[in-house]
């Protein structure tokens, strides 16, 4: 489809919308030729979660082949993200047998993040409790009790949560009960 097309299709913004568009149309094809076209983090990270929406098996053995670096952890978030809208208790184990550290991290986020997506508040929290990295799970916390406070049928319960809770830092509390989200 693209053989030739634009030399360097990864850089500038013409060329990352040509294969931004060429992921979604065919994610599994694109990916397998990201490297030879310069693609970026953003372009691995689509790439392994529209595939995975599509066929996670071959999406998962294409990350398998991926050599260790940044490209390989941003298509390992990506496809977290594209399993986690299928399946969220699957794409959970995956996440949680990856070894303590950085990228566990960021998985850990997508799939309190997915979690909260679907409503389910507390376990988003519980999920987010697994984060390590204190700045990447405050970041968390936060956007998950700001999207349950601006819920008017719990934005009691979650601001008795928040003011209870002692999962949270006093930054976050503070940030969350001080500031306006849509609810008095």
């Amino acid at each position: 489809m693209l053989e030739g097309a634009v030399e360097g299709i990864g850089d500038g913004e013409k060329g990352g919308c040509i294969l931004s568009s060429w992921i979604d149309g065919d994610p599994g094809a694109a990916a397998l030729r990201l490297e030879e076209f310069g693609a970026g983090e953003s372009h691995y990270r689509q790439a392994a979660r529209d595939w995975a929406r599509r066929d996670l098996a071959a999406s998962k053995a294409w990350l398998e082949e991926l050599g260790p670096g940044t490209m390989r952890d941003a298509a390992t978030v990506g496809l977290a993200e594209g399993w986690l809208r299928e399946n969220r208790e699957a794409a959970g184990d995956w996440i949680a047998s990856f070894p303590a550290g950085e990228l566990r991290d960021q998985l850990t986020d997508r799939r309190a993040r997915a979690t909260m997506n679907v409503k389910d508040i507390q376990a988003s929290i519980e999920i987010a409790s697994e984060i390590r990295e204190p700045f990447l799970r405050d970041q968390t916390y936060e956007d998950i009790l700001k999207t349950w406070i601006r819920d008017e049928a719990k934005a009691e319960a979650a601001r008795e949560f928040t003011e209870n809770t002692d999962l949270i830092s006093e930054t976050v509390r503070w940030r969350v009960l001080n500031r306006p989200w849509g609810h008095p």
